[in-house]
């Protein structure tokens, strides 16, 4: 009942009553105060009268069936059809209202087949309408049948030049040569020289990698390579002094039997001369001369010499 005691008309009951269809065919009429709407199922618009639907053709206007990847579209009264190519499933469209009508979805293979690569250690990868296989890392081959790379044969690692490669299955690792410090792919060579000498007895040098032990002279390194032996130069140098040699840690030293006194050079022995002085009448041609007769202490030779007194 309205404010001025009117009472409304409902067009849509009305007509159902009377014969009299406010909207025509199958449209769904739809009381208001004082009006009425006509409105189309789904699948329909409304025609320019405001009281008849058209069909909508869904293939042409939304493209549900994704046609550009071979899906075929087949528009039906109210709806559409969609005929899906190997790698697409028709399936109704996730959302809050439940549809009458499917469209194209994807087939996600690798959720479908986890064994869709294989048993082996390839990785499937969908893609839209089918699905690719693929080694992962540290593996070659289609996908289908992967196999370990030997990344150390092949050179496609990053271990430093002082480490050494180490391959597993499916990947490898990289280790410090010894000598070297570091995580494998940067190596740092160690002084081993400075913590306690290497306990090398003598001298330490370091080098790449390592060390060595060097003795002072006159002494040799043992076979431990690290303690010094001092050597007998009397036994190893033979003929190293004319008369006697004795042996001294790190030298040696020469000596001479008696009669005889070591020369300048360290090592021959020259002998001591007595000499008896006699004065003569010199020769005319050698005055301010005096011979002097010097025999030697072992008698092995007589000279003479002059001497400028």
């Amino acid at each position: 009942m309205g404010a001025a005691g009117c009472q409304d008309i409902d067009e849509c009951s009305l007509a159902a009553v009377s014969g009299l269809q406010a909207c025509q065919g199958d449209v769904l009429c739809i009381n208001s105060p004082g009006s009425f709407t006509c409105s189309c199922p789904t699948g329909y618009i409304m025609a320019q009268n405001g009281q008849s639907c058209v069909d909508i053709d869904e293939c042409i206007v939304e493209q549900p069936c994704r046609s550009e990847l071979g899906n075929a579209c087949v528009n039906t009264p109210g709806s559409f059809v969609c005929s899906c190519q190997p790698g697409f499933r028709a399936e109704a469209p996730v959302g809050p209202v439940c549809p009458h009508f499917t469209v194209c979805q994807d087939v996600d293979e690798c959720l479908e087949g986890p064994a869709v690569c294989g048993d082996g250690p390839g990785v499937c990868e969908n893609t839209l309408g089918s699905y690719k296989c693929a080694c992962p890392a540290g593996y070659r081959g289609n996908g289908t049948h992967c196999e370990d790379e030997n990344e150390c044969a092949s050179g496609g690692h990053g271990c430093d030049h002082n480490a050494r490669c180490g391959n597993i299955i499916g990947s490898y690792f990289c280790q410090c040569y010894q000598g070297f410090n570091g995580d494998g792919r940067s190596c740092f060579d160690i002084d081993e020289c400075a913590v306690n000498n290497a306990r090398c007895e003598h001298n330490c040098s370091n080098e790449s990698g390592g060390y060595s032990c060097q003795c002072a002279p006159g002494f040799r390194l043992d076979q431990d390579e690290h303690n010094c032996t001092d050597v007998d130069e009397c036994l190893a140098l033979s003929g190293t002094c004319e008369h006697l040699c004795i042996n001294t840690r790190g030298s040696f030293q020469c000596s001479c039997r008696a009669g005889y006194q070591l020369h300048i050079d360290g090592h021959t022995c020259v002998g001591q001369f007595l000499c008896k002085c006699s004065r003569e009448i010199p020769p005319a041609n050698q005055r301010h001369h005096v011979l002097l007769l010097c025999s030697h202490m072992r008698r092995r030779r007589q000279q003479m010499e002059t001497f400028r007194l």
